[in-house]
């Protein structure tokens, strides 16, 4: 795609095997492009902010919260705070109210040793949740969130890859708190550019 990346190799039009003049800036400047492109990118996929982690709502309900996985009712919580939601104990005090399901989490063995061993695994952990307006009991939105992640699996190292794979749940907790929130805020967004 770059031929400019390439180093040529046909010695008659590059006798001493270095690269013509101003082709290693070249590759330099292009390639410190590149990479800050791709890094910005990711770096705003992975933030978690924006228009859609801005509420319009200043309290909630949770529902069957107790149906939560932990982790991921911390970090839920953590993300109505940083938003300056409250979670109120009563319907009476609540605009919306979020109705949960039972966190999910499946694992799907990807890879194994020659021995036979579990060597990697695709981990999936999903969120079933229903949210409504408490005053007009309008359904604001309905759906399922999910998280994956990759893993491998170091069978000499048991006690590591226990709280590696602690670690991931919590990253993952994390990702569906972000979608949950995420999801609400577009659903109240949209409702209220509809009305008008």
């Amino acid at each position: 795609m770059f031929s400019f990346l390439t180093n040529d190799s046909n010695p008659e039009k590059n006798t001493r095997g270095a690269p013509p003049p101003g082709v290693f800036s070249r590759k330099i400047v292009v390639l410190t492009l590149f990479f800050s492109v791709f890094l910005s990118s990711c770096g705003f996929h992975l933030k978690g902010t924006g228009e859609d982690l801005q509420a319009s709502y200043k309290t909630v309900r949770l529902l069957d919260a107790q149906l939560l996985n932990r982790d991921v009712y911390h970090a839920l919580k953590q993300q109505f705070n940083s938003m300056d939601v409250k979670i109120v104990d009563n319907m009476a005090g609540a605009e919306l109210s979020i109705q949960f399901e039972k966190t999910q989490f499946k694992t799907s063995t990807t890879g194994r040793t020659g021995s036979g061993d579990v060597a990697s695994e695709l981990l999936k952990m999903s969120q079933f949740f229903r949210v409504s307006r408490v005053v007009t009991e309008q359904m604001v939105v309905q759906t399922t969130v999910t998280s994956f992640r990759d893993r491998s699996i170091n069978s000499g190292l048991l006690q590591a890859s226990s709280r590696e794979l602690q670690s991931i749940k919590q990253q993952m907790s994390v990702d569906i708190a972000l979608k949950i929130v995420s999801r609400i805020n577009y659903a109240m967004k949209t409702t209220e550019q509809a009305k008008k």
